[in-house]
C-alpha cells in the first residue's frame, strides 16, 4: 500500500477555499449596492400627477410628470440668421431682409471647385422647374469670394442656363461674413487651410442645401446628393410657400439641366 502523505505533505487547499469565498462574496455586495443606488424606478408618482409620454427632444421620449419635458434647444437660431450684406451677380446688394418674405434654399459652392460642387449647383438646377412660379428662391453663395466675382459668378450661372433666372442668385462678398453666415447662421462645416496652391484642397464646405423660411430662420438642411432628401426639400419648400398641392411624391426633377459644370466654369 503506498503510505499516505504526511501532514505537512498535503495540498493546501483552504486557503483557496477562503478566497473564493471572499471573491463571490464581494461579487454579492456589490451587486446588492448597485440594487440600491438605481434607486426604486416603480415608486408611484406624487397624488394628482400623471406620467405622460414625452418628447424630451435630443433626448427621445420619456416618461415625465403630465409631459412637461424641458424644451431641446433649437439648432437653429429662433430669430433667424445673422445679418449680412452679399452682392449678387448682377452688382445688387441683397441682405437677409432683401431675402424675407420668400422661402429659400442655400447652396454654398465655388467655381473653380472640381469636385462636389458641380453636382451641388446641379442639383440646385433640378429644383428651378419643380419650384417655378412658387415664388420659392435659390441662392447660390461662394466660399471662394476673392476669386468669385460678380463677372465670374454671371458666366458660371451662364453655365446653368439662370443667367436671366430672376429667382436664382449668386452671392459674393467678404469672406469672413461669408464663413460666419454658414458657420454660426446655417450651422454647417466650411474653411479655409493656407498653404494650397490647388482651391480644392484649401477650401471645404458642406454639400447640404440649406431650407430657409420667410422669417429668416433655417428650417433644416438636406442632402443634395441624396434624391430622396431632394424630394423632402421641395415639399418642405413648396409647403412653406404655400404650395403644397404642387409638389406630387413622384414629382420629376427637371431633365433640362446641363451636365456638371466643369472646374473654371466661371472664367
Amino acid at each position: 500500500m503506498a503510505e499516505s502523505l504526511a501532514p505537512a505533505q498535503r495540498p493546501a487547499r483552504r486557503p483557496l477555499l477562503w478566497i473564493g469565498a471572499v471573491l463571490w462574496g464581494a461579487v454579492f455586495v456589490a451587486l446588492i449596492a448597485a440594487f440600491f443606488l438605481r434607486g426604486d424606478r416603480s415608486a408611484p408618482p406624487e397624488p394628482g400627477v400623471e406620467l405622460v409620454a414625452a418628447d424630451g427632444g435630443e433626448a427621445g421620449a420619456q416618461l415625465l410628470p403630465n409631459g412637461e419635458a424641458p424644451p431641446a434647444e433649437p439648432i437653429y437660431d429662433p430669430e433667424g440668421l445673422p445679418a449680412f450684406a452679399l452682392t449678387e451677380r448682377r452688382g445688387a446688394t441683397v441682405t437677409h431682409e432683401t431675402l424675407e418674405g420668400s422661402p429659400w434654399i442655400a447652396g454654398f459652392v465655388f467655381t473653380r471647385c472640381a469636385t462636389v460642387c458641380p453636382r451641388v449647383t446641379k442639383a440646385m438646377a433640378d429644383l428651378r422647374k419643380p419650384l417655378e412660379g412658387s415664388g420659392v428662391k435659390l441662392v447660390s453663395l461662394t466660399v471662394d469670394p476673392e476669386y468669385d466675382t460678380p463677372e465670374i459668378l454671371t458666366n458660371y450661372s451662364d453655365f446653368y442656363n439662370a443667367k436671366e433666372d430672376e429667382d436664382w442668385l449668386f452671392l459674393t462678398g467678404d469672406r469672413g461674413e461669408i464663413y460666419t453666415l454658414i458657420g454660426d447662421g446655417f450651422k454647417q462645416p466650411v474653411g479655409y487651410e493656407d498653404g494650397h496652391v490647388d482651391p480644392n484642397q484649401a477650401i471645404f464646405h458642406t454639400n447640404n442645401l440649406m431650407l430657409v423660411g420667410p422669417d429668416g430662420v433655417v428650417r433644416g438642411k438636406y442632402n443634395s446628393q441624396n434624391p430622396g432628401e431632394m424630394v423632402k426639400l421641395r415639399r418642405a419648400a413648396l409647403e412653406l410657400a404655400g404650395n403644397a398641392e404642387a409638389a406630387p411624391a413622384d414629382a420629376a426633377l427637371a431633365d433640362d439641366a446641363p451636365a456638371d459644370a466643369p472646374a473654371g466654369a466661371g472664367e
